[in-house]
């Protein structure tokens, strides 16, 4: 549900343009990010925070090298499952305050579990989804590596920048410490060395060329569809007769 509800949204994001919003890029997701730390109150100075530029400036490019050339659309933003919310039976959408004009992997990518071979089979479950209603561009599948990093990276500028809001050192004590930033400087580094400097050729880190298609039959939860499923803004008094 969570691809059909996606692409539902990029079909209606393709269709215009934003007037004022950002576009998703690795100048506005990394490097400016990292300027906007490095002039802030938390990012350690010295060694550790060389060696977070060093590792952001290296992620910044593999993200270039994966981004360029994709479409851009409309897009939520934010579409993780704290977003989402199932209420009687029917998937719906919060919360569009992120949306930015990018690539619809941006979209996807964060409903995907960790582990790899959970993260293979829900996400050929969810592209199975998605292309019920709207084609997906494989190549879009080589930023799959790079996204969270960027988001990593983004998320801790996006603190840093309201340090001065009483709010935020209540929220977030654990970046005033200097244990975090090692561990995010060593997560950051990590990820760095695994990125390579070109994209991966189309088909994606997660999709194997020879994989079967992807299909929603893959998905135990699976249950029969009605347009319910299809439309959140469907009247109640539709008992999906259309789908049968």
């Amino acid at each position: 549900r969570i691809g059909m509800i996606a692409a539902r949204i990029h079909r209606v994001g393709e269709s215009g343009r934003f007037v004022a919003r950002r576009r998703f890029s690795a100048d506005a997701w990394v490097r400016r990010a990292t300027a906007a730390l490095r002039a802030g109150p938390l990012l350690p100075t010295g060694p550790l925070g060389r060696r977070w530029v060093e590792a952001s400036e290296r992620i910044a490019d593999a993200a270039d090298a994966r981004l360029t050339g994709l479409r851009t659309i409309r897009l939520h933003g934010d579409l993780h499952r704290g977003n989402l919310l199932l209420h009687d039976g029917v998937l719906q959408v919060l919360d569009l305050d992120d949306a930015v004009t990018g690539p619809a992997v941006q979209d996807l990518w964060l409903s995907l579990p960790g582990e790899p071979g959970e993260r293979e089979r829900a996400l050929r479950v969810l592209l199975a989804g998605y292309e019920r209603f709207r084609p997906f561009d494989r190549r879009e599948l080589a930023a799959l590596d790079v996204l969270p990093a960027m988001r990593r990276i983004h998320y801790a500028a996006w603190v840093s920048r309201r340090w001065d809001d009483p709010l935020f050192p209540r929220t977030f004590p654990h970046y005033a410490e200097p244990a975090f930033w090692e561990r995010e400087v060593l997560e950051l580094e990590g990820i760095a060395r695994g990125l390579s400097p070109r994209p991966v050729a189309t088909g994606g880190p997660e999709v194997a060329e020879d994989a079967a298609p992807a299909s929603l039959e893959d998905d135990p939860y699976r249950e029969e569809l009605t347009n319910a499923d299809y439309f959140w803004d469907l009247d109640d008094d539709d008992d999906g007769s259309a789908d049968k």
